[in-house]
This record gives C-alpha cells, structure tokens and sequence, in this order.
C-alpha cells in the first residue's frame, strides 16, 4: 500500500486561491461572499476549541481573519453587516485566549505577522493536519510551523486585526 501525498481539500484550494486575490486587491469572485463564508467557517471552528482540529483551526482561521482585516477595513467599510460578523468572531476568538498569554514556542521567538499575499496560503494550510503537511513539504518554512499555535502569537494577532 502506498502513502498517499498530502493534499488540500478542493474546498480549501478554492479558500486560498479566492483569499490570495483579495489580498493583492484583485478579487476574482464576490469578496463580501468569500469573506463572509471566511466569517461563518471561523465561527463555526469555535465550537471545536479544545480539540487538536479545533487547535489547527485556531491558529488558520486568526491568520487569515488577520491578513484580511485590512481588506474588509479599506474596501467593505459599507457593507455593515460584514462588519459586524467580522468583529464578532475576533471578539469570540480574542476569548478563547487566557489574561495573560503563555507563549509554547521552544525559543521564545515568533515569526513577524504574514503579509496578507502569503497569509492567505499559510493560513489555509493552517487549518488542517494535511495542509500542514503539504505547507512544510512545498515550502520549507525556516520555523516549525507549531509556531503559528503559540498562545501569544495568536493573540497578539488578534488584537492586531483591523477589528
């Protein structure tokens, strides 16, 4: 039997090829849609807090929140409704995170927050054992990639977030 090569689900190649163009400011569908189901998804990781699936979708769903704020704050501002989800689920993840941070990293050292062109990747291969997987083996990243489920990192971006 041989191993089969991680891959991305086909619903998460189309989330990160519909998030990579709104990142570089060309949409290439309905951005209030793709970044309201971004909205819906995240909310819906909530419910699996405390779970190794909940943690991987944790640390996805805050970098991609994260590197699309700046998106939903320049381009949407009049697309309230948007506006509000948006603020809601950084405000429920925001309290997923203790009063003080803990930060897991083994040095210490955190990667600087993703540009929201790369963030867009990163984060989707984030929220799944096999993107992880398929992230570490396509791009060599120089950190673990468990960084990006550091406590304090996470939490600092999600109070970084444009909301």
């Amino acid at each position: 039997m041989t191993e089969q090569a991680p891959a991305l689900s086909t619903e998460h190649d189309r989330l990160c090829r519909e998030l990579g163009s709104i990142a570089v400011d060309y949409p290439s569908g309905d951005p209030v849609e793709t970044l309201g189901r971004l909205v819906a998804d995240a909310d819906a990781a909530l419910a699996r807090q405390g779970t190794e699936q909940g943690r991987f979708e944790r640390s996805g769903y805050l970098v991609l929140l994260y590197a699309m704020s700046w998106y939903v704050e320049a381009r949407l501002s009049d697309q309230e409704d948007l506006i509000r989800a948006y603020e809601g689920v950084l405000r429920s993840f925001r309290q997923t995170f203790a009063e003080s941070p803990a930060c897991t990293c083994p040095d210490g050292g955190h990667p600087a927050p993703p540009e929201p062109e790369s963030a867009a990747e990163l984060g989707v291969h984030l929220l799944t054992e096999d993107g992880r997987a398929l992230y570490t083996e396509e791009e060599e990243p120089e950190e673990d990639l468990s960084v990006y489920d550091c406590e304090l990192y996470l939490s600092g971006l999600a109070l970084s977030a444009a909301y």
